[in-house]
């Protein structure tokens, strides 16, 4: 059989769909169609408004020039689509289909539509997530059935690798790669003073960024806790929280008020379209994920994209993006003592070091060129 990829089939969230996955999806296909003759698959449904605590699925502010064509043919809810999908799959035959999978949420609809490919279509699996950051009942059994579909794998941390190979138990073709480039975020050229005069800061403050859905193994409890020394020491210190609050908003802000930070802490609760994301970038000194667990993070991405150094704990794939002292820092999760000690240190450094020219530096490593050349490594030595 010829292992030249000739055509491509991608499954999951595209644009407009908003999130992490959406954007991965959106860019792997953007770079792929530069090589192969591209189809996907994507949602008339994905999730059904019960199951979504967000105001909106979608994010129509960033125009994809997505040139292959798009399907929204999958409603999660209805099987029908999945036979209608399998049916176009099969009609296109394509030399691959690359599945993104990150939730059990998804086991019926991927198996669905993975049984009923013709057998000779190659599957290879985008693990965003191996398994769910929720405890989820029966997740591993579940997970397992999706991952067996598969013929090849893409995984972007060690941790991942190794959830990989136990659920399968065997030596499996896969390809472990930095979480790629997500950002779609548009940039106007805007400065630090024009973006702090917008949001509300001010010019001498030193500001820490904490981006993206709220939820608690994102571990935004910890940066609050640690504030009040924070400020002791240094009272220009602020922290903007900016994104959509994934459970009850109130357990936050009565820790900012019962800690007396109200002065110190800029909430921004809302999801912030593509568009409109610079301010809060540029207006910051540094971006800080202080998960109690992960996989890895669009995050970290985002803030390479405005050369802003990141500050992380060292759970799931998330130390693997950070070059230590260079385009920024990793400390124990759970430690607080070490995030504050962390944050200080980087503070009293500011200025010294060049994080954007070392960020341009590694940028390689996280594009999407790198990752279509893996895909095509992957499949040759298959």
């Amino acid at each position: 059989m010829d292992k030249e990829l000739k055509k491509i089939v991608t499954i999951g969230p595209v644009y407009p769909y908003r999130g992490g996955i959406s954007q991965y999806g959106s860019l792997l296909i953007k770079e792929l169609e530069k090589s192969y003759e591209v189809k996907s698959m994507s949602f008339s449904l994905m999730y059904p408004s019960i199951l979504y605590p967000g105001k909106s699925q979608k994010d129509y502010s960033t125009v994809f020039d997505i040139n292959s064509e798009v399907s929204y043919i999958i409603n999660t809810v209805n099987p029908v689509s999945y036979v209608k999908t399998a049916n176009a799959i099969n009609k296109f035959m394509p030399d691959l289909v690359i599945v993104h999978w990150w939730h059990p949420y998804f086991v019926f609809t991927d198996i669905g539509i993975l049984s009923l490919l013709d057998k000779s279509i190659k599957i290879c699996i985008c693990c965003n997530n191996v398994l769910p950051h929720d405890n989820i009942p029966f997740s591993r059994w579940i997970t397992k059935r999706v991952l067996k579909k598969g013929h090849m794998y893409l995984v972007h941390s060690e941790k991942e690798e190794i959830l990989l190979k136990n659920l399968l138990n065997k030596d499996v073709c896969f390809r472990r790669i930095p979480c790629p480039n997500v950002s779609t975020f548009v940039k106007t050229g805007m400065n630090r003073s024009q973006a702090r005069e917008k949001i509300g800061l001010g010019k001498n403050d030193r500001v820490l960024l904490f981006f993206g859905f709220i939820r608690k193994y994102k571990g935004l409890y910890h940066l609050i806790n640690i504030m009040p020394e924070l400020v002791k020491k240094d009272p220009s210190v602020k922290l903007l929280i900016v994104g959509d609050f994934y459970e009850d908003r109130e357990v936050y802000f009565a820790q900012i008020q019962e800690k007396g930070l109200l002065q110190h802490i800029v909430v921004c609760d809302k999801f912030i379209p593509d568009s409109e994301v610079e301010p809060y970038f540029m207006a910051s000194d540094v971006v800080v994920l202080p998960y109690d667990s992960a996989t890895t993070s669009g995050v970290i991405q985002a803030a390479y994209f405005f050369g802003l150094p990141v500050i992380v704990t060292d759970t799931g794939g998330l130390k693997e993006a950070v070059a230590e002292n260079e385009t920024g820092y990793v400390v124990p999760a759970f430690d607080e003592d070490a995030l504050r000690g962390c944050i200080e240190i980087f503070f009293e450094n500011l200025g010294s070091i060049d994080y954007k020219g070392n960020i341009e530096r590694e940028n390689y490593k996280y594009s999407w060129k790198r990752i279509v050349s893996d895909i095509q490594d992957m499949w040759d030595a298959y």
